[in-house]
């Protein structure tokens, strides 16, 4: 092949290669963007939007401000406790926004407020915006005042509105689980169990989670997710403690599929409890395969019904 045609040859298979690099990059971005705003969230915002108020918690320790979502049921009487829920979101919406960022990001924080889920689980929902990101684990384990003062404001919140806290319950994702797992781990009166999606922490910090309750999520392509699961698996077992898992679930599955494999799981009753999504499960059509699965995995963890219902059925 002559010296010109191998030239003009490498730079089109440049080109493509580089295309096909922006395509996934583009598309996955995207993909972000529509799951945010899918016609399932927005539908869900616009159902339980006017059923939060916000506040601000002010920490007597710290002087730091934390502003919060609050849905308190309206319905209570003056002598009625309800659980409370209380969501942690992930970094993307820490900084100068508004309160209500966290709270309309996706399912994890709204789904509690819903019609059908109030139906069967009448609770208050909890949910802070931060001023900054509070814990990360990017560049070593490091985080801020926040995350103690967090635990502080869900009693002070707690002690003010009617709420059972033999019945508080922890959710979050990415930061939001790694928040909750952490204060789980080192506040073991503070929550009856918790829900953590895609998220991990030093595992030498963790040791209080062999006591805990939980079902911890991770999408099979989020290999940070995948490693604290396992890091928190490999301690119980060194520990002595089983627990349940379900492994290469498919993300979209028939939702009576995945409740009867959660069903099943929690038939076992363990403390602990883990849920791996199948790689590129979570991914949308249009997002190739192989790309991170990390923001994508988010609502997942909040769409199963049974695992809804496991969380209420916990106590201290």
């Amino acid at each position: 092949m002559a010296l010109w045609k191998k030239i003009i040859l490498g730079v089109l298979i440049a080109l493509l290669v580089a295309l096909i690099a922006t395509w996934s990059t583009f598309s996955y971005y995207i993909g972000v963007l529509l799951a945010a705003h899918s016609s399932s969230v927005q539908s869900l915002k616009s159902e339980v939007a006017d059923k939060f108020t916000t506040g601000t918690y002010t920490d007597s320790e710290t002087g730091l401000t934390i502003n919060y979502n609050l849905y308190v049921p309206e319905d209570m009487t003056s002598d009625e406790t309800v659980p409370m829920v209380v969501f942690i979101a992930d970094s993307s919406s820490a900084g100068d926004y508004e309160t209500t960022a966290p709270l309309y990001q996706g399912f994890g924080g709204m789904i509690w407020a819903s019609d059908s889920e109030q139906a069967k689980h009448k609770s208050a929902v909890l949910v802070p915006q931060y001023p900054e990101i509070i814990l990360d684990d990017h560049d070593g384990y490091t985080m801020t005042d926040y995350v103690e003062a967090t635990a502080r404001m869900i009693e002070s919140v707690a002690g003010e509105n009617q709420v059972d806290t033999n019945r508080i319950y922890g959710t979050g994702q990415s930061m939001g689980a790694m928040t909750t797992m952490y204060l789980q781990a080192t506040h073991p009166d503070l929550y009856a169990a918790t829900i953590l999606v895609d998220g991990q922490w030093d595992i030498s910090t963790l040791s209080g989670l062999q006591d805990a309750t939980f079902t911890y999520f991770a999408a099979g392509g989020d290999t940070r997710a995948v490693t604290g699961q396992t890091e928190v698996k490999d301690m119980l077992s060194e520990a002595g403690i089983s627990y349940g898992e379900l492994t290469d679930v498919d993300a979209q599955a028939d939702s009576s599929e995945l409740n009867t494999l959660a069903n099943d799981m929690y038939s076992d009753n363990y403390k602990q409890n883990f849920i791996t999504y199948t790689k590129g499960s979570v991914l949308p059509w249009y997002v190739p395969t192989g790309a991170e699965e990390h923001l994508l995995s988010f609502n997942y963890g909040y769409t199963i019904e049974a695992v809804r219902d496991w969380l209420f059925e916990q106590s201290k």
